[in-house]
């Protein structure tokens, strides 16, 4: 039974009503090869014998199914689902006998190109339904070749042909956690992590043809009401050599229960992923609402300096980074390479409530602590002093009758002890999670909050860990009313954290992120940049020139966090590493011409390529009829040979470190451009 919605065509077996094939676009996705491939998979586990069966649709133990449909919208109801057990004993089970009854619903969405998926479950056995992958897209074949077939998310990039391989090297591992036999599963929810989602999207395909595809919700669940995130299953059958892709929803329907999914959208597209995000794009514009808008100095900045001024213990000088009076020359060094925001760490031992006393003598005492946020204020440069409320303290620990937590819950940390983090014997920093329900401590972070701004000098704030919890009067609240009463004093105040958990939640609190994230590694925020627009995402940086150059092609608000050798995050002046410094003070001077591309330009990855670059990494942008695309070498020695999609014509090349004119060659389809390691080219180039 073949049918076509909005160009994607669907073809299921008329005796199970199991996905045959798949295909649109500008090519197939799902070949009538696979076996076993559903839409959708249910974990229907019998006590305790049989707690591996699972239901679906399938070819070898096919059941009733009835389809109904019109020229827009497609329903198929399945009366009975095969199962995934060898054994001639599942057949008497009387925990199963009255089967599970689904109905899955293809819907073509007005937007001419995308189709919607939902699915509803009644469960007619005598035993839980507990889990549904929903949807479950199996049989994926490679597209354009196992190098060139990409999972695209908004916080990573991976090859799954590739990474998933079979090889015997990597055989040695426990099989139940060996990613060869059980695939991966991802996580959305925060930007926090190498291979975090982040948003409820994927894309899978090359850069010739593929799909994307999201969950239409938003907020707290659906399936846990304590977080905003989805899991996603990849696996690759190592004997078919074909993908699995399936949303994974951990859930209980008992008996006689009913399930009714969510809408899920599948966008087929030709091109690389930019040319299917849209309507998850569209969605999350639906569903932002931003508390205050980014300032302008974020939108536009190249990234923030980050200092540690302490390893606590101030009684210690060997533990003091930097005091108040040093925080000016801080300033110049940043200012000198083109940063204008400072995240300063361990300013001072905050106990609940804050005041004057909060301000460590040793460093420089409250009046120096103004003094010193005067001067950077003249500078330029705007201070945000990053603070931990949710947690505890255990001086504060009594006011809330809290007990406190031992060491290894507390967040002490010095060179000096053995470990240096959370040593059994260090408990002046032990501390206790508050339960945000309680009013005193929500009076308290306010009023604090409120003292930082209007007797400190400090309005803009670094929050550790935004996790924006669905309790009433915490932490969302408390950000969510004291951000708008600042806005109206002071509208470029910034607020910055830690993303963890709830993406959907900081992308409308958080101008900038805070998080522990580095280069070299999996990430590609290149979808998030070009879907959020907002809250801009940082990575860590100490003193790598060829990460500066990483972060300032993908429009990264880069967080320098450059240290001493041996020493605390933040410990040196940038100017220590001349290398660094040059690359910084390059990326500041560009920033500034090419300005307009990275703050209203269209952010195009490297979906400006008809297939990928070896040895070399490509980003683009587009922005009044012209584009700047950049290349970073990523090997020794390498010529890269760009084949751009038509309609691209190079103006000009030019070498990020030296500011010349770079070598290059073109035959009108294919750009050819050579350099080493490290080194980026920047083009601009105009539509032909």
């Amino acid at each position: 039974m073949v049918f076509e919605l909005n160009g994607l065509k669907f073809d299921f077996c008329e005796c199970s009503g199991e996905l045959k094939s798949l295909a649109g676009g500008a090519g197939e996705y799902i070949s009538d090869k696979s076996d076993g491939a559903g839409l959708f998979d249910l974990a229907v586990p019998v006590k305790y014998d049989f707690e591996i069966l699972r239901m679906a649709p399938n070819r070898k133990n096919a059941g009733r199914v009835k389809f109904d449909a019109t020229e827009s919208e497609v329903t198929i109801e399945y009366f009975s689902l095969g199962n995934n057990i060898k054994s001639d004993k599942v057949d008497s089970l009387a925990e199963i006998s009255g089967g599970v009854y689904a109905a899955l619903t293809l819907k073509a969405l007005g937007d001419g190109r995308s189709v919607s998926m939902r699915l509803k479950l009644k469960n007619n056995c005598q035993t839980d339904i507990r889990q549904i992958i929903f949807p479950d897209i199996c049989g994926l074949n490679h597209i354009t070749g196992e190098s060139e077939t990409r999972f695209t998310t908004l916080g990573f990039t991976s090859y799954p042909f590739v990474e998933l391989a079979d090889s015997e090297e990597k055989r040695n591992s426990f099989f139940a956690a060996n990613p060869l036999c059980c695939g991966k599963i991802y996580r959305s929810g925060g930007y926090f992590g190498y291979e975090n989602m982040v948003g409820r999207y994927y894309d899978f395909g090359s850069l010739e043809y593929g799909y994307s595809l999201f969950h239409r919700y938003w907020g707290f669940g659906p399936d846990n009401m304590d977080t905003m995130a989805d899991e996603v299953l990849v696996k690759l059958d190592q004997k078919t050599k074909k993908l699995r892709i399936g949303n994974i929803h951990n859930v209980t329907v008992n008996p006689g229960g009913t399930y009714e999914s969510n809408e899920y959208v599948l966008t087929p597209h030709a091109g690389g992923w930019i040319n299917g995000i849209g309507p998850y794009r569209e969605w999350m514009d639906q569903n932002k609402k931003r508390i205050a808008p980014t300032p302008k100095s974020i939108r536009e900045g190249l990234g923030y300096r980050t200092i540690w001024m302490k390893e606590q213990y101030p009684e210690d000088e060997e533990s003091i980074a930097y005091r108040y009076d040093d925080l000016p020359e801080v300033a110049r060094d940043m200012v000198e390479h083109g940063l204008y925001e400072l995240s300063i760490w361990g300013e001072g031992d905050f106990n609940l409530p804050y005041g004057k006393d909060s301000f460590i003598e040793t460093l420089g005492g409250f009046d120096g602590w103004v003094k010193n946020m005067g001067i950077l204020k003249s500078l330029g440069v705007n201070a945000a002093p990053f603070v931990s409320m949710v947690s505890i303290w255990r001086d504060s620990c009594a006011r809330y009758g809290l007990q406190i937590a031992g060491a290894a819950a507390g967040w002490s940390q010095n060179l000096k002890g053995i470990p240096c983090f959370q040593s059994p014997y260090m408990e002046k920093y032990c501390c206790a999670i508050i339960d945000q329900r309680d009013e005193k401590w929500q009076r308290d972070v306010m009023d604090s909050l409120r003292f930082l701004r209007d007797e400190a000098g400090t309005p803009s704030i670094g929050w550790d860990q935004y996790i924006a919890g669905n309790v009433e009067g915490g932490v969302r609240d408390i950000i969510e009313s004291y951000r708008r009463e600042t806005a109206e004093l002071y509208p470029e105040a910034t607020f910055s954290s830690e993303s963890t958990f709830n993406f959907e939640a900081d992308i409308n609190a958080l101008d900038y992120t805070w998080d522990w994230a580095y280069w070299p590694g999996t990430g590609d925020c290149r979808p998030y940049i070009h879907a959020v627009g907002t809250t801009r995402p940082n990575i860590t940086v100490d003193n790598s020139a060829y990460v500066v150059k990483n972060c300032f092609m993908d429009n990264i608000f880069m967080n320098i966090f450059t240290s001493k050798p041996g020493g605390v995050n933040g410990s040196a002046y940038i100017r220590e590493y001349p290398e660094f410094s040059k690359a910084l003070k390059q990326a500041a001077k560009y920033r500034k011409d090419y300005l307009d591309f990275f703050t209203e330009g269209t952010m195009l990855g490297d979906c400006v390529l008809k297939r990928g670059v070896p040895g070399a990494k490509l980003t683009a942008y587009e922005y009044g009829g012209k584009y700047l695309i950049f290349v970073l070498f990523k090997e020794e020695a390498a010529e890269a040979a760009c084949e751009f999609a038509p309609g691209i014509d190079v103006v000009c090349c030019t070498d990020f470190d030296s500011g010349e004119k770079a070598p290059h060659r073109t035959d009108g389809k294919t750009l050819l451009i050579g350099g080493k390691k490290g080194e980026l080219k920047m083009i601009l180039a105009k539509k032909g």
